[in-house]
């Protein structure tokens, strides 16, 4: 094979390298796998990346908060510092909703998840914050 023959090889695995790459990086960022990954390891923080419109309506997040008000109470009991908040944005002429619990430590933030058995309020998105 000539010296020229390869060096074409090289250059053309090289570039299709950099479009395999560059396709990896941007999946990665479309994804949220990065931004979870930090949130969750450095912040301790999760989030749900819905968009407003594909929140459940906020009457109908009302509606699950005042029919589990016990979880509620049993969130809030965890530590004084904890917090649940209903949020409530307006998209598509309606508004939508999420659940938002802020706690200061990953262990208060084990012990919710303990109580819910995972990241969602009753199947109500939440986000969840250490400040």
């Amino acid at each position: 094979m000539s010296q020229e023959r390869s060096s074409q090889i090289k250059k053309r695995r090289f570039w299709v390298a950099l479009a395999i790459l560059m396709v990896g990086l941007v999946f990665l960022f479309q994804s949220h796998i990065i931004q979870r990954i930090i949130l969750d390891v450095v912040y301790d923080n999760y989030d749900h990346y819905l968009p407003c419109e594909r929140l459940p309506l906020a009457t109908e997040v009302e509606a699950v908060v005042a029919d589990h008000a016990g979880t509620v109470n049993q969130i809030q009991a965890v530590s004084p510092d904890v917090r649940f908040s209903l949020e409530k944005q307006v998209c598509g002429g309606a508004e939508h909703a999420d659940i938002v619990i802020y706690y200061p430590s990953h262990a208060h933030r084990e012990q919710i998840e303990k109580i819910l058995g995972g990241k969602t309020f009753v199947g109500t998105p939440a986000r969840w914050i250490n400040y």
